[in-house]
């Protein structure tokens, strides 16, 4: 019932009223609330929905550490992983 007012409210906002509605406010999937809007462009595929995950992989392609990104670009994790990594492989 939360999720059914919610989408009469944007509704309401949005067609009704003509407002934009503000991207923190946006619901992208009823199913999986963590989903967020990772890319939207003219190149197919056009749009993606999900959750980002930074993977890094060692000299042989194995997955030594990964982590699921929240709200967060890639250059943001580059640092924190490298930190990790040097402590986790003694470099």
């Amino acid at each position: 019932m939360d999720y059914l007012d919610k989408f009469i409210d944007h509704l309401d906002r949005r067609i009704l009223k003509g407002e934009k509605i503000p991207h923190e406010e946006k619901v992208f999937s009823i199913f999986e609330e963590y989903t967020e809007w990772i890319k939207k462009g003219k190149m197919h595929p056009n749009v993606e929905l999900g959750k980002k995950a930074a993977i890094t992989t060692d000299q042989f392609n194995l997955i030594v550490d990964y982590r699921v990104m929240e709200e967060q670009s890639d250059s943001e994790m580059v640092k924190p992983i490298a930190e990790d990594m040097t402590v986790k492989y003694n470099i």
